[in-house]
């Protein structure tokens, strides 16, 4: 602990050397862009060349000295007390060869520097390897693309690229790019520009008046990224029964669809404006980023008695083909003499699966159903300085079996989730500095909360602190991570 305030005593020292002499203290934070002026000459030198980029630091720390952990069945663990110190670099290259074509390069260096803080952690070698840096290419070429612009009309991107379809918190029509979910329930909407994992695509929109057609063709495939098996946001539920599973792969495909024409994705999106209203239909053929593990028969250990003291169960994960129909619309009126902003986003999903408890052993102990996944969010202004924003969730699962089981537990028919916002701005301060606080409230009793405090330096740096609350029972969605809270530390510098 004492390091890391050392460490940030010596970046501020460092931010003070930097500036320009004889400025005061505001005036060198405000001039504060030591690297910006170095790509000066390249973007003189290369017309149509622009450079941007940033560092940051995203530092979480466990605010729970020790935590229960059922899977482990000796009362308590200590969890590593830095589950990051996330050091991310981020190079942005934008070359406009001609008029109407544009080259875009991006580049993502990480580091965690938590693996040699605290060593003690409960990490594996090759969960380590994944998360305290990109070791790779594929994660290090984050994003490349070029755009080519036909008029007004027609536009046609290609290449490795993130797109985003939906705005709300909590990824309802986000559905195009799997995630980097590393920190599971710690993860925001001010975070997905880098937890979303970019695909190679094609990505065309022809627009007509008021109208736009997106067409998208992804070749690519990616799973979601889920929270290491030893990291602080895996499921706790109930404890493991490793040794009485096994994993097998099917012997055409593996675990991942194959790269093949007939295994791409296919994205369809019609949008229309009409005065203050904006809505779109989506369509998205695609497969599921969450493999699904279905049982592919079982082996039974008899005592001399022949009675069964252990079973091993042979488990196929496979990503499944779904289909997706979403709709989404934004709508400001008019209230009481407020502004009141509406947004609302629904996916159908066709193709889920579930686990189902109770089937004959040798079936696949799978049921496939339908679920819906809707969300509305009224938003509006107090005064200029405060904003307050509330938002229901609705999932709801067609075709529902009391037996369907989720994380060992029993799925939920309907679920429905409120998160409420509140947010204010200082005008003393030119709106530098914010307050933010939200409440995410699942409808079984279970809650989280989170706490921050924004303070924009100067163009170039930002700074943030957050705390993160869990609450309910144990056995909840959000109760099972109440000794998980955390106070994260957030310092961005871009140029």
């Amino acid at each position: 602990m004492k390091r890391f305030f050392f460490c940030l005593w010596i970046l501020m020292g460092a931010l003070w050397a930097v500036s320009p002499a004889g400025a005061g203290w505001d005036e060198r934070i405000s001039l504060f862009d030591p690297i910006g002026p170095l790509f000066d000459p390249l973007e003189e030198a290369v017309p149509g060349l622009m450079v941007k980029g940033m560092a940051r630091n995203w530092t979480r720390l466990a605010s729970h000295e020790r935590t229960r952990d059922p899977n482990r069945q000796v009362g308590f663990h200590r969890t590593k007390r830095f589950p990051s110190i996330e050091w991310l670099g981020e190079l942005e290259l934008r070359y406009q060869a001609t008029p109407n074509l544009e080259i875009v390069n991006i580049n993502n260096f990480l580091y965690d520097s938590a693996f040699r803080w605290d060593s003690g952690g409960p990490y594996s070698r090759s969960t380590r390897r994944e998360l305290e840096y990109y070791h790779t290419t594929d994660r290090i070429l984050r994003e490349l693309y070029a755009v080519y612009y036909y008029g007004d009309m027609l536009d046609i991107k290609l290449g490795k690229q993130q797109l985003v379809w939906g705005k709300m918190d909590g990824k309802v029509i986000d559905i195009i790019n799997p995630s980097d979910n590393r920190y599971s329930l710690a993860s925001t909407s001010d975070n997905f520009e880098w937890t979303r994992v970019p695909l190679w695509m094609a990505n065309v929109i022809y627009t007509f008046g008021d109208y736009y057609l997106q067409l998208l063709w992804i070749p690519d495939f990616e799973p979601n990224r889920n929270p290491p098996p030893d990291g602080p946001f895996r499921s706790i539920s109930k404890p493991s029964r490793r040794s009485s599973i096994r994993t097998v792969n099917s012997l055409l495909t593996g675990d991942k669809p194959s790269q093949s024409f007939l295994n791409s994705e296919w994205g369809l999106r019609f949008n229309l404006v009409k005065g203050r209203w904006d809505l779109s239909f989506v369509y998205f053929y695609t497969w599921n980023d969450d493999p699904f593990r279905f049982r592919r028969g079982f082996e039974e250990t008899l005592d001399l008695e022949g009675k069964v003291v252990e079973r091993t169960f042979f488990l196929e994960p496979k990503h499944t083909r779904i289909h997706q129909f979403g709709l989404d619309l934004d709508q400001s009126f008019q209230l009481l003499g407020r502004n009141i902003l509406v947004k609302g986003e629904a996916v159908y999903t066709l193709n889920s699966y579930f686990p189902v408890a109770g089937e004959p052993l040798r079936e696949d102990g799978v049921k496939k159903s339908n679920q819906l996944l809707a969300a509305v969010n009224l938003e509006t202004r107090f005064r200029g300085e405060i904003t307050a924003s509330s938002q229901l969730q609705l999932r709801h699962i067609f075709g529902y079996n009391s037996r369907m089981r989720t994380l060992g537990r029993p799925q939920e028919k309907d679920r429905l989730d409120v998160i409420f916002g509140v947010n204010k701005l200082f005008k003393f301060t030119d709106n530098r500095l914010g307050l933010f606080w939200t409440n995410y409230y699942i409808d079984s009793g279970s809650w989280k909360e989170r706490f921050d405090v924004k303070y924009a330096l100067s163009d170039y740096v930002d700074l943030m602190v957050r705390y993160w609350a869990f609450w309910g029972n144990h056995n909840s969605a959000y109760g099972m991570y109440k000794d998980r809270d955390e106070v994260e530390f957030f310092l961005k510098y871009e140029f």
